[in-house]
């Protein structure tokens, strides 16, 4: 910093306040302080800061999965955020392993991360929420909740998008029989979606045997290896509520292998609305969250935590029905192209 001022011809005070992005310094000096710092190769060390602060700038978020299509749509959104606050976003996944996931939040708070959006691993008990709390780690639970716990929590409002998804498949008078396919019994999104399609058979008055429910792993082979066995037991026109959109895929894969058509022999409903539901064929109806804005609500909500403004809180976010072909709706719009909401 001595050699900066003397570079740039001002004191080491108002290099000081130029490299902390204090307002008090006028902009032909900040020009000439920063003009000076990149001549000089000078890098920011963030660690010696951080001693001084108490922070060190980083965040972590940990999820699932990092190929999953809906986690990096979603990280996308985390990541605008954190940027723009001019924080690093230190990325992991655990696997659905409680021991990677607890090896990965030991090195995060080693780290002395300020913050953790997380996506819990299935059977995560509240201790380990807590015990990041204790440590003065701001928390935001991404997607499923863990019971017990003060953390704030940021996702999508399950029942409510779940219940338009089988009231659309009920409405299309084209299904004898229902499913619910996909999803760990776990976890509290397939609670609350359970709960949604739920009410949209009792609406319809239908008794709840008349949903089939096929838990698994969330993944295509899972949901793949459960469809072909529920298509063999189902071969009139059956309606498949699918726990996501990656289960989406692996029933309508199953459903090809069989020979059934979907869109006509069976109509499929996914979750989430990531990009490549727009490129399956038939395109995919499915209840659009708004991934990258999920993303962004829980950054925000995590900065708000780590600064100091407000409370732990959950937030629900609204979803909307997309209908595509996969419904048999006759909507087979290119990819690239915007499809409808209902």
């Amino acid at each position: 910093m001595n050699e900066i001022a003397a570079h740039a011809g001002v004191s080491r005070a108002t290099v000081s306040l130029v490299l902390r992005e204090s307002p008090l310094v006028a902009d032909e000096t900040r020009r000439k302080v920063l003009e000076s710092a990149d001549e000089l190769g000078y890098v920011y060390n963030r660690a010696a800061s951080g001693l001084r602060s108490q922070t060190s700038g980083a965040v972590g978020v940990v999820v699932t999965s990092v190929g999953n299509p809906f986690f990096s749509e979603v990280t996308t959104g985390i990541e605008s955020v954190l940027a723009g606050s001019d924080r690093l976003v230190v990325l992991g996944q655990h696997s659905e392993s409680l021991q990677q996931q607890d090896m990965l939040l030991n090195r995060l708070m080693g780290y002395q991360v300020d913050g953790i959006v997380l996506t819990a691993a299935s059977g995560t008990p509240s201790s380990t929420i807590e015990r990041l709390i204790d440590n003065g780690v701001a928390v935001v639970l991404l997607t499923r909740r863990v019971a017990g716990t003060e953390a704030g929590y940021v996702g999508p409002d399950n029942v409510a998008g779940a219940q338009s998804a089988l009231a659309h498949l009920i409405q299309s008078n084209r299904v004898e029989s229902l499913a619910f396919v996909g999803g760990s019994e776990v976890g509290s999104p397939h609670a609350e979606r359970l709960s949604g399609a739920l009410a949209a058979t009792q609406e319809a008055g239908l008794s709840s045997e008349s949903l089939t429910v096929l838990p698994s792993a969330p993944t295509r082979q899972a949901a793949y290896d459960s469809t072909l066995k529920l298509l063999a037991e189902h071969p009139e026109p059956l309606g498949i509520f699918a726990y996501n959109d990656i289960v989406a895929f692996g029933v309508t894969a199953a459903a090809r292998t069989v020979g059934r058509t979907v869109g006509e022999d069976v109509l499929v409903v996914g979750f989430d609305d990531v990009e490549a539901s727009r490129f399956e064929r038939p395109p995919l109806t499915t209840v659009s969250i708004g991934t990258e804005g999920l993303g962004r609500a829980a950054a925000e909500a995590l900065v708000d935590l780590i600064e100091g403004r407000g409370e732990p809180e959950d937030v629900l976010l609204g979803t909307s029905l997309v209908v595509r072909a996969s419904c048999g709706s006759g909507v087979d719009m290119h990819p690239y192209s915007r499809s409808s909401d209902q």
